[in-house]
């Protein structure tokens, strides 16, 4: 007979004694209609949908999940709207916060705030009339100074027109026709000493006019930017402290506005994280879990988890929709281990007992996978356990026999036995039918000739024939493959 290609997991003797116990139990109690012969049975081919599959223990979750979170570290929760376990619409009310010291906080904030306002207005008022006088002042300073230059200007030409009839009559003095008039003379000398004292005059009273000059340029040409640089600076001192204290403002009233907690979506309260009268602490207050539709969050061994892909089919079963089987499509798969536990058929067939333990083992790691259902069932709920078959390949409507039913040769080609009938003596005639192997399920495998029909007998040794295949898969669920 043809040897099963399979993977070969490691198990205890104990479940293997199980094993063997459940299909005796149910060797002994079939009632096979077929026709039995020497050492087995005679059967009609059939087809069936073969497919290899990993199977996964799993939990229903719901495919919808909110954290809901809000307030800040060390606020007293007030009060408590909600228990584990209550319906909630989006916008109910779970929790409130009491904001008796905040608000307090954005008083006292809002109170400084104001004061510094009103000391800027006041500080930039007085620098206004700071830059009015000064204006006021520069104005006058301005005319005091035209006036002055008008007359400096006038005392000016005055003493150059004095000086210069000095000069002219020393002139007339020197050029007359008395030879006696000479520059030596007693009258020259005092002329010379005058025209001396004109001169300083007249360069003392032009520094008059130059100084006079440059007044009044500078109050014409000047400004009061060192009173705008000083209030400039001022107002950004003080810009930056309310500022400073606004961002704490805002902080405080954020913190108020988050202190009335309310969901953020339909569903069921799964968790309540907070305690009337007690500090918050951080981290989600509530979780809310959606009901009107679940996924599948199942574990699948690090054996298994190379050969499983995001859009496989996956086949599941739970207690809750009895044997209804559930379809679904893998959506995710965890890039990192959950856990270094044991799962999977075996786990489930003790009662939920890790079969490492027993073999002293330390099991293998599993990793996550979450599965879409293609239709939701309203028997479901959250927590309840699932088992699955991720179907890795699949044949549909093939003819397919048990695995026992096909023989191989010494060359690899392999056969079936065809039942042609019988001889006078009530034996079984059978000759060698030729079929190519196909895809190996757990059970069945596919084979594959032309001379195969509805019609086509063959002989099951015992070893198959009598024991009911779908039972076994019918008792041990989704979880035995297929």
């Amino acid at each position: 007979m043809l040897e099963k290609k399979g993977k070969k997991h490691w198990i205890v003797i104990g479940i293997v004694v199980i094993l063997a116990i459940i299909v005796g139990v149910i060797v002994l109690n079939s009632k096979n209609d077929t026709a039995e012969g020497p050492g087995g049975s005679v059967q009609k081919i059939t087809k069936r949908n073969i497919a290899n599959s990993i199977s996964g223990n799993g939990v229903i979750e719901s495919a919808n999940t909110q954290e809901v979170t809000g307030g800040s570290y060390g606020m007293k929760v007030s009060e408590v709207l909600v228990s584990e376990g209550d319906t909630v619409a989006k916008g109910d009310v779970i929790c409130v916060f009491d904001t008796t010291d905040i608000e307090d906080q954005i008083a006292d904030l809002n109170s400084r705030i104001n004061e510094l306002e009103a000391d800027r207005d006041s500080q930039n008022a007085d620098y206004d009339q700071q830059m009015v006088d000064a204006d006021a002042d520069r104005a006058e300073d301005l005319a005091n100074a035209q006036a002055n230059l008008a007359e400096a200007e006038a005392d000016l030409a005055e003493a150059e027109a004095d000086l210069a009839q000095k000069k002219a009559e020393y002139e007339a003095y020197l050029n007359d026709d008395d030879p006696t008039h000479t520059s030596t003379t007693l009258e020259a000398i005092q002329m010379q000493a005058v025209i001396e004292t004109k001169e300083n005059n007249v360069e003392t009273i032009r520094m008059r006019v130059e100084n006079y000059q440059t007044q009044v340029e500078n109050y014409s040409e000047g400004d009061n930017s060192y009173i705008e640089d000083a209030k400039e600076n001022y107002n950004n001192q003080m810009d930056n402290s309310i500022e400073s204290l606004e961002e704490q403002l805002e902080r405080y009233q954020n913190q108020k506005d988050d202190a009335v907690i309310v969901a953020g979506m339909d569903g069921t309260i799964t968790a309540v994280n907070v305690v009337e009268d007690s500090s918050f602490s951080g981290g989600a207050i509530a979780i809310i879990e959606g009901v009107d539709q679940f996924i599948v969050e199942a574990q699948i061994e690090e054996y298994d988890i190379a050969d499983v892909q995001v859009g496989m089919k996956v086949l599941i079963k739970t207690d809750a929709t009895r044997d209804e089987e559930l379809e679904g499509v893998i959506s995710y798969i965890a890039p990192r281990a959950t856990n270094s536990g044991s799962s999977g058929a075996f786990s489930s067939l003790m009662g939920g007992v890790d079969a490492s333990s027993m073999t002293g083992g330390s099991g293998s790691a599993t990793y996550l996978v979450k599965i879409g259902l293609n239709e939701q069932n309203s028997r479901l709920r959250l927590g309840m356990n699932a088992k699955t078959s991720i179907i890795t390949e699949e044949r549909v409507d093939v003819w397919a026999v048990p695995y026992d039913a096909v023989y191989a040769r010494e060359d690899g080609t392999t056969y079936l036995k065809e039942v042609t009938g019988k001889d006078e003596e009530g034996n079984l005639i059978m000759n060698e039918l030729d079929v190519k192997i196909g895809l190996q399920g757990t059970y069945y495998i596919e084979v594959v000739s032309e001379l195969i029909n509805e019609n086509t007998e063959i002989f099951i040794p015992d070893a198959q024939g009598n024991s009911s295949i779908e039972e076994l898969l019918n008792m041990m669920g989704a979880d035995a493959g297929i």
